[in-house]
C-alpha cells in the first residue's frame, strides 16, 4: 500500500470479496479500513505491503473491531515469485512510512500452564472404579446426568446371599427416574438371584439379566425410566479362556458437555511363563499331582493365579476435550476463539492449536478445548517433555 503499490499484493488468483471495506475519499488508494460486520471477513493474498504513506486498519484503539477478521497468505517457495528483498515471500510487512493498526477485542494475550497437561488430556476429572477378587456380585453406580458425577454405588452379594436379592430391588426402586445406572457383574452374581431382582432390572431395559448363568460376565448402562436407552452385554462363560461384556454410552450434561459412561465385565486368561524344572515322579493319586503340593515341592515354580477377574466402571467428563488450567484469569476468551499451547520458542513441532469450548463450570483459570493432546507433557511453569530449559505457555491466537 503507498503511492506504488498494490492494495492487495499479487492479484492472482484475486482476493476473495471483502464486504464492509471502505476507502476515505481523500486517499482512495492509500487507506484500507476493515469495517466490523456480522459475517466473517477474509482477505487472501500472497502478501501485504505497507510503506510510503500507506495504512491498513482494523478497528482502533477507542473503537476495538468486534467482528471476525483474518488475513491468509498462500503461495509456494517454487512457484518463481520473486521475493521481497527484506521481507521473503509471504509476509505483512510494515515499511517506512507505513502504518498497521489491528485492534481486537481485549483479550488476556498468553499465560503460563498450572498444572502439568499430559498427552490425551489431563490425569484428573471423571471417574475411574475398578474391583477384582474380593468384590463378588452386582456392582451398582447411580450417576446424575445433569453433571456425570456419581451420586452413589454400592455392591449385592447374590452369589452367597439370598436377602441381597431383595435389597437390590429395594435399592432400585429407590433411584430418582431420570438417574443414569451402571451395573455390572464381579466374579459371580446369579447363585442365589431370584425372580424379583431378575424381573426388576428388566423392568428398566435389560434384556440378559434374566438368564444371568453362573460367572456370566455382564454390564448394563440404563437411563432409569427410558428402557430404549438402555445398553448391554451379556457373555456366557464357560471357565476357560477370557470372556468380557463391555459397554458405553454418551450423555450430554445440562450445561451442553457431554461425558461417556462405560462398564466392562470379564474374565482374564493370561499366559503367564516361569522357569523349567524337573518333576518325574509319577502322581500317585487319580488324575495327576494336585496344585497345592507341587506348589510345595516347587516354591515360586507354579503359577499362583493365571486367571483374573476384572470390572472397571469409567466416567470420561473429557469427551474429546481437554481442560487446561492456567495461571492467569482467562474469563475473557471466549467459545470459538483459538489459542495454542507451545514452548516460548514457537517451534511449529512444539505447538499445538486448539479451539475453546463452551464450559460453565470452569473456573476463572480454566478452559475446555476440544481435541486431545498428542505431544509429550507440558510441565505446569516448566518445560516441554523433549525440550529441556524451554518454559511452557499458551498464547491466545488474534481473531
Amino acid at each position: 500500500m503507498g503511492q506504488s503499490r498494490p492494495v492487495l499484493g499479487h492479484s492472482s488468483p484475486p482476493a476473495l470479496p471483502l464486504p464492509g471495506l471502505t476507502s476515505p475519499p481523500s486517499r482512495p488508494s492509500g487507506r484500507l479500513v476493515i469495517k466490523d460486520h456480522e459475517e466473517t471477513i477474509v482477505l487472501r493474498t500472497r502478501h501485504i505491503l505497507i510503506d510510503q504513506g500507506g495504512e491498513l486498519h482494523a478497528g482502533s484503539a477507542l473503537c476495538p473491531f468486534q467482528g471476525n477478521f483474518s488475513i491468509l497468505l498462500y503461495g509456494r517457495a517454487d512457484e518463481g515469485v520473486q521475493p521481497d528483498p527484506y521481507f521473503g515471500l509471504k509476509y505483512i510487512g510494515v515499511g517506512p512510512g507505513g502504518t498497521l493498526e489491528l485492534h481486537g477485542q481485549r483479550k488476556l494475550s498468553w499465560t503460563f500452564l498450572n498444572r502439568t497437561l499430559h498427552p490425551g488430556g489431563l490425569q484428573d476429572g471423571g471417574y475411574y472404579f475398578e474391583r477384582s477378587w474380593g468384590h463378588r456380585g452386582v456392582i451398582v453406580h447411580v450417576i446424575d446426568p445433569r453433571s456425570g458425577t456419581v451420586i452413589h454405588s454400592d455392591r449385592f452379594d447374590t452369589y452367597r446371599f439370598k436377602k441381597e436379592s431383595e435389597r437390590l430391588v429395594q435399592y432400585l426402586s429407590a433411584v430418582p427416574g431420570g438417574s443414569i445406572l451402571s451395573v455390572a457383574v464381579n466374579d459371580e452374581g446369579s447363585r442365589t438371584l431370584d425372580d424379583s431382582a431378575r424381573k426388576a432390572m428388566t423392568k428398566l431395559g435389560s434384556k440378559h439379566f434374566l438368564h444371568l448363568g453362573f460367572r456370566h460376565p455382564w454390564s448394563f448402562v440404563t437411563v432409569k425410566g427410558n428402557p430404549a436407552s438402555s445398553v448391554e452385554d451379556h457373555v456366557e462363560y464357560h471357565g476357560h479362556g477370557s470372556a468380557a461384556a463391555r459397554v458405553f454410552k454418551l450423555f450430554r450434561s445440562e450445561q451442553g458437555e457431554y461425558f461417556n459412561v462405560s462398564a466392562s465385565s470379564e474374565w482374564v486368561q493370561d499366559a503367564e511363563w516361569t522357569e523349567w524344572f524337573d518333576h518325574d515322579r509319577a502322581a500317585q493319586a487319580k488324575g495327576g499331582a494336585k496344585i497345592s503340593d507341587l506348589r510345595a515341592a516347587h516354591p515360586g515354580k507354579i503359577c499362583i493365579r493365571p486367571l483374573d477377574i476384572q470390572l472397571t466402571v469409567t466416567i470420561d467428563t473429557h469427551v474429546n476435550s481437554t481442560l487446561l488450567t492456567l495461571e492467569a484469569d482467562v474469563r475473557s476468551w471466549k467459545p470459538g476463539d483459538t489459542v495454542v499451547v507451545a514452548s516460548t520458542d514457537y517451534s511449529m513441532y512444539q505447538a499445538e492449536e486448539f479451539r475453546v469450548l463452551p464450559c460453565r463450570a470452569c473456573a476463572p483459570n480454566q478452559v475446555r478445548v476440544a481435541g486431545r493432546t498428542r505431544s509429550a507433557p507440558s510441565q505446569a511453569g516448566g518445560t516441554w517433555g523433549w525440550s529441556h530449559g524451554r518454559t511452557t505457555c499458551i498464547r491466545q491466537r488474534a481473531a
